[in-house]
């Protein structure tokens, strides 16, 4: 499996206290699997487009395991993480990493990734005859 960016360019984007070689070995994986799967035999897509949405997906990764305190506030306790969204949103919109990798696929493949298939299922009514 070729990674298509690597730990360093993933730190250009994030602040994390992950070295680039952790981010190469736990988060960039994962990125490259699900670019792979959902855009790899895309050739409507560039391989550079494919290696921003990878660095992207991977900085997301490293968002949720890693969360880095934006605001604190001590009288009713809130605390406020970078780069998150809040605890509604789900998936890859949970970080703006995420959102931002959603947003460089023009496929719209990335957006659908865990999502379950739309189903037609066509209702044939019981046509009955009673004269």
């Amino acid at each position: 499996m070729a990674l298509r960016t690597n730990g360093a360019d993933v730190k250009k984007i994030i602040d994390t206290t992950q070295t680039a070689s952790e981010i190469e070995d736990a988060f960039i994986p994962p990125a490259n699997l699900l670019v792979t799967q959902a855009l790899g035999s895309n050739t409507d897509i560039s391989s550079a487009l494919k290696t921003e949405i990878e660095k992207w997906l991977s900085a997301h990764f490293v968002a949720i395991r890693d969360p880095r305190i934006q605001q604190e506030k001590m009288g009713d306790a809130t605390d406020t993480y970078r780069g998150t969204i809040g605890a509604n949103a789900k998936g890859l919109e949970a970080t703006y990493y995420g959102q931002q990798a959603i947003a460089l696929d023009p496929t719209g493949s990335i957006a659908n990734l865990g999502k379950a298939p739309a189903k037609i299922m066509q209702i044939n009514p019981l046509i009955t005859n009673n004269y």
